[in-house]
């Protein structure tokens, strides 16, 4: 059930980005944060599911995976 639930999240962020990254196909003037938020919710949700899938299938707790660095990465390089 854990691994479905990690599955829908990250199906869900993606589609999230999916659609921020077609809105802004064609708009030259896209800020940079904007830009980082499609990445966030795409490639940034896939390598944290595949750590906390990892994380799962170890059978360790999520919490030890490297899930969490990956977030707290992507989430340092969106305030600096």
């Amino acid at each position: 059930m854990r691994v479905m639930a990690v599955l829908a999240r990250r199906d869900q962020c993606n589609r999230e980005g999916e659609v921020l990254q077609l809105l802004n196909a064609h708009n030259f003037a896209v800020t940079e944060a904007a830009y980082l938020e499609v990445i966030r919710r795409k490639t940034a949700k896939l390598f944290e599911a595949a750590a906390q899938l990892g994380a799962i299938s170890a059978r360790r707790a999520p919490s030890s995976s490297a899930a969490l660095r990956v977030t707290a990465c992507i989430s340092e390089r969106r305030s600096s």
